[in-house]
């Protein structure tokens, strides 16, 4: 490794790069599995492309599997694409499937069709993710930001937390990268809605808002700071999602177009975001294979 490579690596292992770094990286992912349903629904027949949803939830469980009795780092990678594979093939892959069989009435807007019958399934099913976040919440040696925050401010802590209580990172980055996607989609489905509030009810601008703030808030003030590649890209899973709400937002007011779910309309846009999100995972994948070279040599 010469000079330069080594002095790039080190800037990269340490505050701001370092959190940009992950924070890109699982913002990437979202396009590409935008990119990845498109591909597999547009291009191919319904049979084939449920059973490629339950191939690609089965590699993503497979991953979190693998995952139990793995490292920091690589339990947080093995995890966070688990819990993405899993999003796109079982979670919205039954959505669309469901959505197909029940043909449900589509919901207009101005003339253009606001959402597909999957979405109108997705959406709900918002009380059962509510019912599923407040059990999860209630859960004592949860480490969650956004739990503990609820605990400490509410007074609503369980108990106190198990001795010794050793996290499995990669179900629980997981379940996490599941929820977040899950979330995100039922509140942007129910501000969107134009029998609830519309895309352009003054709330619905607001909420978009105000969650913009939060997202650059995590990034600059939260995200950055980090000095650790495992903690990094498992804050980098909500911080990310946060404004890719508000991406999502732009396109359904039409500020846009999403080049992701045209991949034969811009080709080279899709592939310079592959190219980065393989980038991004593989230098992390590199920081585990050079931490474990070094305590080996150091071991020896």
């Amino acid at each position: 490794m010469n000079a330069a490579t080594r002095t790039a690596n080190g800037a990269l292992m340490r505050p701001p790069l370092l959190g940009l770094m992950a924070w890109t990286t699982v913002l990437l992912w979202t396009p590409l599995a935008h990119t990845l349903m498109v591909l597999q629904y547009g291009q191919m027949g319904v049979v084939p492309a449920y059973l490629v949803s339950f191939l690609v939830g089965l590699a993503g469980w497979i991953m979190v599997w693998k995952g139990f009795k793995a490292d920091d780092l690589p339990a947080t990678i093995l995890g966070f694409m688990g819990g993405g594979l899993i999003w796109l093939g079982w979670m919205e892959g039954s959505f669309e499937f469901m959505g197909h069989w029940l043909n449900p009435p589509k919901l207009m807007f101005m003339g253009i069709e606001l959402f597909t019958a999957n979405l109108l399934l997705l959406q709900a099913t918002a009380v059962i993710l509510v019912a599923l976040l407040i059990w999860l919440g209630s859960n004592k040696d949860t480490h969650c930001r956004m739990f503990m925050w609820f605990h400490r401010n509410l007074k609503l802590t369980p108990a106190r937390r198990s001795p010794g209580y050793k996290r499995q990172f990669s179900r629980i980055v997981a379940l996490e990268v599941i929820m977040i996607n899950w979330f995100f989609y039922v509140l942007i489905l129910w501000l969107f809605d134009p029998r609830v509030l519309g895309p352009f009810h003054p709330a619905t601008i607001a909420v978009v808002c105000a969650v913009l703030l939060w997202g650059l808030w995590l990034l600059f003030f939260r995200m950055l700071p980090f000095r650790r590649p495992a903690a990094a890209l498992r804050y980098a899973v909500p911080c990310a999602n946060v404004l890719w709400f508000c991406v999502e937002a732009g396109s359904a007011w039409q500020l846009y177009t999403e080049p992701w779910i045209y991949p034969f309309r811009f080709p080279f846009t899709n592939v310079l975001i592959l190219l980065a999100f393989l980038g991004g995972l593989a230098w992390f994948v590199a920081r585990h294979r050079a931490a474990s070279g070094s305590q080996t040599a150091v071991a020896a």
